[in-house]
Parts: structure tokens; C-alpha cells; sequence
């Protein structure tokens, strides 16, 4: 079960009743969740704002909306556990969870300004370009080698599989993810920002 009322990514205040709607708005980074199936008017986080363009420009109902909850279930699902849970371990989570995406570039893809090519990289993958193509190391740092990885759970896995049988060191890696935020949010706005 889920509990409290205060984000455990964003650290928002989180009424019980709009725990879906936050995510939807605040972390899943889709513009098009809600869409109308007429035109391309689409939203976010709200079904009602798009169900009531339906009905004011097209005489449609709130069953013509298209929606994208069913294809983005299992992510909603993990926003829903790092968000709510009591027991979610904070830094299991991806990097730099606290960065909005949407304060700093409003569309859904754009090209990398800093690479120069014409490549379109969804807003979702944008952070993980930004660290794995424009900063000099990624977030996670394995203790033993010089292995680094994006996500947490990722050089987690890696120290299983290639550092099981060494000598303990705690914490079996680094995460440089605080400290580097400052640069990750500068390299994002000069190559993805509005």
C-alpha cells in the first residue's frame, strides 16, 4: 500500500487524491498521455481538459479520448513506488530525480544543439544524452574499477556480477549525481533548452 502525502522525488506536498495526476504532470515527461482523437490538441496529466476540448470544438465525448496510460502503465507503476512508497530507498532511484525536464525545454524531442546533427532524442532520453555524451563521467561510480553506469541500479548490478568475492568496501560505489547537477542542468539547457 502507499502512503504519505509528500513526494519522495520532488519532495511536493501530494494530496492522496492527486498522486496520479502529479506524476502524469510532474515526472513522466509525456505531453501527448491525454490526447484528442480530432485534432492534435493533447495534455499531459488531464483527461478532463482534453475530454472537455472534445466536447466544446468537436461535439465528441470523453470515450474519444486516446490515451497512453496503458502503454506507459509499468513506468507509471515505478513513479508510483519511488513517489509514494514508505520504503522506497531514495537512492535507488534514477539521477538527479528532482530535475523537471519540462522547466527548461517544452518539447517532446528535439535535435542535441551541442552535438550538430539532426538526430531527435525524446524528452525522456534527453538527461541520459546530457550525461552519457556531454559530461566527463556518468553519475555512478563502481568502488573497485573504474566502471560507471547512468542509473543506480545499474553499477549495483555490475558490482554484483564482476565484485562479489573482494573485500567489502562500503559503499561499493560513488554518486556524483548532486555534485555534477549544477553542470547536467547547464549542458541540458545548451544543447535541449527552449
Amino acid at each position: 500500500p502507499l502512503a504519505g502525502s509528500r513526494c519522495q522525488l520532488c519532495l511536493n506536498q501530494v494530496q492522496k487524491s492527486d498522486r496520479l495526476h502529479h506524476i502524469y504532470e510532474v515526472h513522466l515527461a509525456a505531453d501527448d498521455l491525454f490526447k484528442c482523437a480530432e485534432c492534435n490538441f493533447a495534455s499531459g496529466c488531464s483527461l478532463e481538459q482534453v475530454a472537455n476540448h472534445m466536447k466544446v470544438q468537436h461535439a465528441r465525448g470523453e470515450g474519444e479520448v486516446l490515451s497512453r496510460v496503458e502503454e506507459l502503465s509499468w513506468k507509471i507503476s515505478q513513479f508510483e513506488t519511488a513517489c509514494y512508497s514508505p520504503n522506497s530507498n531514495r537512492l535507488s532511484r534514477q539521477c538527479n530525480t528532482a530535475f523537471i525536464i519540462k522547466n527548461f525545454c517544452t518539447a517532446f524531442s528535439r535535435a542535441c544543439k551541442g552535438c550538430g546533427d539532426d538526430k531527435r532524442i525524446d524528452r525522456s532520453r534527453m538527461k541520459e544524452h546530457i550525461w552519457k555524451h556531454h559530461l566527463p563521467t556518468l553519475p555512478f561510480c563502481c568502488a573497485y574499477c573504474a566502471e560507471n553506469r547512468f542509473e543506480l541500479r545499474a553499477i549495483r548490478d555490475h558490482v554484483a556480477k564482476y565484485h562479489k568475492s573482494e573485500t567489502p568496501i562500503d559503499p561499493p560505489y560513488t554518486d556524483k549525481s548532486e555534485e555534477m547537477k549544477e553542470e547536467m542542468i547547464q549542458q541540458f539547457i545548451r544543447c535541449f533548452g527552449d
